[in-house]
């Protein structure tokens, strides 16, 4: 007899696994397209908007991760990225919080990410 809850299931996980690696095709584009209009045509005032917005919370994300806080501090960071994703800054702290906490899937995704930064600038 076929178990009509199993197919669901398997359903389930199959249109999560590719939602999950839609986002990350996503999140990848959004950085380097990001990225290359920062270097291009964004107006020097529009960057400097950009990273006054973004200083505040990354300061907090960097307390956090003083005070032992990771997930918090991660938590800031990647507020900061959806904002400013080349922000090599947090690139780097992220980085160093998911190594701490022995995620490096994400720390080679923070690598990844900062080579295209690095290999994209002006």
């Amino acid at each position: 007899m076929h178990d009509i809850n199993i197919d669901i299931i398997y359903e389930k996980a199959e249109n999560k696994k590719q939602s999950e690696n839609i986002n990350k095709i996503t999140d990848f584009d959004n950085f380097k397209n990001f990225t290359h209009k920062w270097n291009t045509s964004m107006p020097f005032q529009e960057k400097l908007d950009i990273a006054l917005h973004t200083n505040n919370i990354t300061k907090q994300g960097a307390d956090l991760y003083n005070d032992g806080n990771l997930l918090g501090a991660i938590d800031c960071f990647e507020r900061v990225l959806i904002i400013m994703p080349n922000n090599d800054d947090c690139l780097k702290n992220i980085k160093l919080c998911y190594s701490e906490l022995g995620n490096f899937l994400k720390v080679n995704e923070m690598e990844k990410k900062l080579s295209i930064y690095h290999n994209c600038k002006i």
